[in-house]
């Protein structure tokens, strides 16, 4: 018997083809009760962020985090250069480090990470290690066909040292000259997929902790709440912190986890 829940044997829909329905998170978005991820508060939370570039493209030169480091419910800062930031080098992308202190894009988070008891001691320590920055200023293009002519300044020269272009291919199918000898119109133009896109979506927000779940000596179970759980988060971290599968587990918050 054809299974009646299959799109292909069904003529009569309650949601398709209609307009101005919400979807199921929309009542607790509206009334208030959906649940950010900014929204868990645990004890003794700390809260971290990381520094954003003001430039499209920028290497930092320079820093000193004294200042900040002095600010009373600063707990911890670490830069591009601590050991156990580089320890970490390109341990789960292969090619980019999990902070260094090259921007690849405006607002790109890059340098330096602040860890605090507020977000307000967050925001006013990153501002104090801002004015410190010497920052190298380079060349960044708006176009990517800019990027690619040929002596374009150089993006990523630990990629190719040779020019911008990644890869170059080129696909044939069908007979074109024929086509076009039997089109009654000809249309020419250029068209672009962007494999990646060159800005950020809104930022993360990542809640974490570490609780014991039972008597053995097995170590404590890493929890995580958070907009980007797709994989590269839960699998960077299970590397980071060196866990099984089963020692980390991932909690979903009521609507949308990020803004």
């Amino acid at each position: 018997m054809p299974d009646p829940g299959r799109n292909g044997d069904r003529t009569e829909f309650n949601v398709v083809g209609k307009t101005g329905l919400h979807s199921r998170f929309t009542p607790h978005i509206y009334s208030g009760r959906a649940k950010y991820d900014t929204d868990v508060i645990l004890p003794n939370q700390l809260i971290a962020k990381v520094l954003r570039s003001p430039y499209a493209r920028a290497k930092i030169k320079s820093i000193d985090t004294s200042k900040a480091e002095a600010l009373p419910g600063v707990v911890d800062i670490l830069t591009w250069e601590d050991p156990d930031v580089k320890a970490l080098g390109t341990m789960y992308w292969g090619f980019e480090a999990i902070l260094d202190n090259q921007a690849r894009r405006e607002d790109d988070e890059v340098g330096v990470v602040v860890a605090a008891e507020t977000e307000e001691l967050c925001d006013e320590a990153l501002k104090l290690i801002a004015d410190t920055i010497e920052w190298e200023v380079q060349p960044h293009f708006i176009d990517p066909a800019d990027a690619g002519e040929p002596g374009a300044p150089l993006i990523m020269p630990e990629r190719n040292p040779e020019s911008n272009v990644f890869l170059e291919k080129e696909v044939e199918e069908g007979d074109v000259v024929a086509g076009f000898a039997e089109a009654d119109h000809i249309v020419e133009y250029d068209i672009k997929f962007n494999q990646m896109y060159n800005y950020l979506t809104p930022p993360t927000t990542i809640t974490s902790y570490w609780e014991q779940l039972d008597s053995s000596d097995m170590g404590e179970d890493l929890f995580m709440t958070g907009c980007d759980m797709r994989r590269t988060v839960p699998e960077g971290t299970r590397i980071v912190f060196g866990l099984p599968q089963y020692k980390m587990h991932f909690l979903n918050t009521v609507g949308i986890s990020c803004y």
